[in-house]
């Protein structure tokens, strides 16, 4: 697996099938909208820049609320848990691999948002 410089994820994988060696490659979009559409006003909106990141990313809020955040692996272990009040937060890279991780938050009236960041 690998992350090409526009972002996009590059995977391959081989199989021995009898005498013969069958070997695929995928490329796909990781700009695509990840969670659930909702028909309901999303008031707890994030924006985080930049993404991809290296070292450490702004996450900014829509509101000055209180907000609990989750951050999971591709495959949805718990990494990262933090309360914050306030607009902005930086998040550091930390221990984090380099790979693709989601954010969710949620405020006060338990309104959540779902966002993509990827680890360079």
């Amino acid at each position: 697996m690998a992350i090409q410089s526009d972002g996009k994820i590059v995977v391959g994988g081989a199989k021995q099938v009898g005498f013969v060696t069958v070997f695929a490659v995928a490329r796909y979009n990781a700009d695509l909208p990840v969670g659930i559409n909702s028909t309901e006003e999303n008031k707890n909106e994030i924006t985080i820049y930049p993404n991809p990141l290296t070292e450490q990313t702004t996450i900014t809020f829509s509101d000055n609320e209180y907000h609990n955040i989750q951050i999971r692996d591709i495959l949805g272990k718990e990494i990262k848990t933090i309360s914050f009040t306030g607009r902005q937060l930086i998040l550091d890279k930390g221990e984090m691999k380099t790979g693709i991780y989601f954010v969710q938050t949620m405020d006060q009236q338990k309104h959540i948002c779902n966002r993509k960041i990827i680890i360079q």
